[in-house]
């Protein structure tokens, strides 16, 4: 099978998901990747970022997150362009559900280089920002996607993970412990 035919056949393409044919594209998209750069960018920041995710999730739940990112992060993609017969392929939106799922996980563990220290719930939406951003020079690029995997992925990790409820308050309060610190001197007896 000729590769065009591969992304014509595997790949989403928003007027037949439209027309109710070829649903199975919601899975088969995301293993299909434009070239070798496209595939290998995925899969680093899986490795980087399904590193720390998954051990805390669990195989089940980590899947769960990366299918239902992969998914339901096409949507706002399929909103916009639902009159496009351009296929989207690639991992994309599986991958930045990942990355949506890191902030919610991890909302304080530092990251980023070293003396640059950035807690993950601030670091990792400028990340997105920034990915956004830069895709837009790019029209081949799926940004809408992006935005609705990780969006997804902060979703359902929430859902699935409750308990961390109270762990962006405690982002809140120490932001503000650094940005104003404690100014009373405590009394010596």
């Amino acid at each position: 099978m000729e590769y065009r035919n591969v992304f014509l056949t595997f790949g989403l393409i928003p007027t037949k998901v439209f027309a109710f044919e070829n649903l199975y594209t919601f899975v088969t998209y995301m293993f299909i990747h434009s070239d070798p750069f496209h595939l290998f960018g995925n899969m680093l920041f899986l490795f980087i970022f399904g590193n720390f995710c998954e051990p805390s999730t669990g195989h089940l739940r980590f899947l769960a997150i990366y299918v239902a990112s992969g998914m339901l992060g096409v949507f706002p993609h399929l909103l916009f362009f639902s009159t496009s017969n351009v296929p989207c392929v690639g991992a994309s939106g599986a991958i930045f559900g990942i990355i949506g799922a890191y902030p919610v996980l991890f909302p304080l563990k530092p990251s980023g280089p070293r003396h640059a220290i950035i807690p993950p719930i601030v670091g990792i939406p400028a990340f997105v920002l920034f990915a956004t951003l830069v895709s837009l020079y790019n029209p081949s690029i799926g940004v809408l996607i992006h935005i609705g995997g990780f969006i997804t992925g902060l979703a359902a990790t929430r859902i699935m993970f409750p308990q961390t409820e109270g762990l962006l308050w405690a982002f809140v309060e120490s932001l503000a412990g650094i940005l104003i610190p404690d100014t009373e001197e405590e009394e010596s007896d």
